[in-house]
């Protein structure tokens, strides 16, 4: 019942956010961008906006990892100056921001992960700049600096949209935690109860897939409600998605070690199980610009064998747990194919509720389908075992009996009572009963034994 619950919660969580799915969006605001190549003066920035000016527009910019600095250039449009507007920056890998009026040269805010100051704030992922009532046809002039693969680009919003923007932002960060957080709980109760490393190891990884989604999502600025220091926001998502990478492989290959080795998997998740390894001692001397091409490619070698596998498990044993674990995969790989077509659209989304969040709290359910259905294969595996043992134990002709504590006998099989001439319904036996005490010692010796082990009495 317990687990039934817990899936069910994260089931609930699943719907509700596909129901509320954050679709609100400003007005997009054309940016003239330039990647800072010599130090630029702020005292005297007239030229720059001037050189800007000149730039072509664009609704956003990539930086391709880059970390130097980017200046751009942003008119607010005349017919909602007059109106109170703020400007909003929503870039999650933006590091620090700075505007300025770019007609007056006036410092109008600076932020960072560490704080703000001026008018500049924290809003979402990124930060937001309030624009005052007399800005109408103003020109801001924004220098910012980002870490990661980052989007640059800037939207208008009327202050209370982007206020329930921001709201639901934040219920999304809870409800990935929750969604995914009491699956993650079963299952370090189950890894507890069981003492199985492949249940530890699906307890690391969903609370990994957990920081991922939080990541793609731009809520892994706090983990459980707590502000994670600035300082180490890289370091904490560069371990992510190496630690996550790694763990994907040593689960996939603990959940599968039977199939795959029916299926005669060779080199090819050899050579992927040390790369696990290797992305792992690598990272500590890797930047994160750097981390993040080598697991990109890593990452797309790594989905194509698995599901090259997964299709070998299902068409060579039918696997129930290959079929949830591929079912997990697929939908990870639709949510970013739709997320990517959506960008390169310039839509929102393709599919409504269809994003990094509802994504990983599906694939979470999904690998904890396939985790319960292992669990259930191998309880019933272990049950007929244990029938099967139990039918030998009954039909031996060897008379077999089982001693519990002290020296009474708990269970005995009809070849053991036929020897005594006597039924298995009479009074409970003891060893002393048919054996001396010597004979009888030795054999409780066995009680006290650290290991599997075995004794040769000869008796009469």
């Amino acid at each position: 019942v317990f687990p039934a619950v817990l899936v069910a919660l994260a089931g609930i969580t699943l719907v509700w956010q596909f129901g509320h799915a954050d679709l609100a969006r400003g007005l997009v605001l054309p940016l003239h961008v330039w990647e800072e190549s010599e130090p630029v003066d702020t005292a005297a920035l007239s030229p720059l906006a001037q050189r800007l000016a000149a730039l072509p527009a664009q609704d956003s910019a990539e930086t391709r990892l880059s970390v130097r600095p980017f200046w751009f250039l942003l008119r607010v449009p005349a017919a909602v100056a007059l109106q109170s507007q703020e400007v909003d920056f929503p870039s999650r890998h933006v590091a620090t921001l700075a505007c300025w009026n770019a007609q007056t040269g006036q410092l109008l805010g600076e932020a960072s992960r560490q704080g703000s100051s001026g008018a500049l704030r924290r809003s979402r992922a990124g930060f937001s700049l309030p624009l005052l009532p007399a800005v109408e046809g103003a020109e801001l002039l924004c220098r910012a600096a980002y870490r990661g693969p980052a989007k640059m680009a800037a939207e208008l919003w009327e202050p209370r949209a982007l206020a329930q923007a921001q709201v639901a932002y934040q219920k999304a960060g809870v409800m990935l935690e929750a969604g995914i957080g009491v699956l993650a709980i079963f299952m370090l109760l189950t890894a507890m109860v069981n003492r199985s490393a492949l249940y530890w190891t699906f307890t690391g990884w969903l609370l990994l897939n957990m920081r991922m989604a939080g990541l793609s999502a731009g809520t892994d600025l706090e983990l459980l409600g707590y502000p994670i220091a600035p300082g180490w926001m890289i370091l904490s998502r560069q371990w992510t998605l190496c630690m996550y990478y790694a763990m994907t492989i040593g689960l996939f290959s603990a959940l599968f070690k039977g199939e795959l080795d029916e299926v005669k998997a060779g080199w090819p998740l050899t050579v992927h199980q040390v790369s696990a390894v290797a992305i792992i001692i690598a990272c500590p001397f890797l930047t994160y610009e750097q981390t993040l091409p080598l697991l990109w490619g890593a990452t797309f070698s790594v989905v194509a064998l698995m599901l090259f596998y997964l299709t070998k498990i299902l068409r060579h044993t039918h696997s129930r747990v290959a079929g949830w674990y591929a079912a997990s995969i697929a939908v990870t790989l639709v949510a970013s194919m739709n997320e990517v077509v959506a960008a390169a659209t310039g839509q929102r989304s393709l599919m409504a509720g269809l994003n990094s969040v509802t994504a990983a709290i599906a694939s979470a359910l999904l690998a904890s389908a396939a985790v319960a259905e292992h669990m259930r294969y191998h309880r019933l595996q272990n049950q007929r075992a244990q029938k099967l043992l139990e039918d030998a134990y009954q039909d031996s002709p060897v008379g077999l009996f089982t001693i519990g504590p002290g020296q009474s006998i708990i269970k005995a099989n009809p070849a053991f009572h036929a020897m005594l001439r006597r039924t298995a319904q009479e009074e409970p036996m003891g060893l002393l009963d048919f054996f001396d005490e010597a004979l009888v010692a030795q054999v409780l010796a066995l009680h006290g034994a650290r290991r599997s082990t075995s004794l040769d009495l000869q008796t009469q």
